[in-house]
């Protein structure tokens, strides 16, 4: 098992992760296009999502080969991550505030997370592809993104149409 660390700015979708003090990745978000570009133990991802929400993502390595598919599954607070060789992994948010949440295809094979809006752990179990730590982080994300869509949609119902 390996505890990782991560750490982005409160407005910033962009993370930076960390194992013992040093860099060793990040995921940073094309807030225009439901797109990110990670970097993570030397190997470079690309996440492309598709959908007015983005609730569909594909994710392909430097050479534009495809690795597997990410699956948002709306208000249910779940996802799918399929990789391309059809092992699957379950995300699925341990709260509503998006704070702790899990990805695994088994007991065996997990990743965990932890952490308040600008930081947190990762903690890491028999995780044979390194993008899919980083997938998980993109799910949280595309979370957050909806939310606040969400509350945006409903603050301006609430302006436009006060009681």
């Amino acid at each position: 098992m390996r505890v990782l660390t991560w750490t982005k700015n409160v407005f910033d979708s962009n993370y930076q992760l960390f194992s013992d003090n040093q860099i060793i990745g990040n995921l940073v978000f094309n807030m225009w296009q439901h797109s990110a570009t990670g970097l993570f133990e030397n190997q470079t991802f690309f996440f492309k999502s598709s959908g007015f929400l983005g609730l569909d993502t594909q994710i392909f390595d430097i050479n534009h080969q495809p690795l597997g598919k990410i699956q948002v599954h709306g208000f249910a607070l779940n996802a799918t991550v399929e990789l391309a060789n059809g092992e699957k992994y379950l995300w699925h948010a341990n709260s509503m505030f998006l704070n702790s949440w899990q990805l695994g295809a088994s007991q065996d094979k997990l990743v965990k997370c932890n952490g308040a809006s600008g930081s947190g752990f990762i903690t890491e179990q028999n995780i044979d592809q390194s993008f899919v730590l980083l997938a998980g982080l993109f799910i949280k994300e595309t979370f957050a993104k909806m939310f606040f869509f969400i509350i945006m949609l409903i603050f301006i119902w609430f302006c436009l149409y006060k009681f």
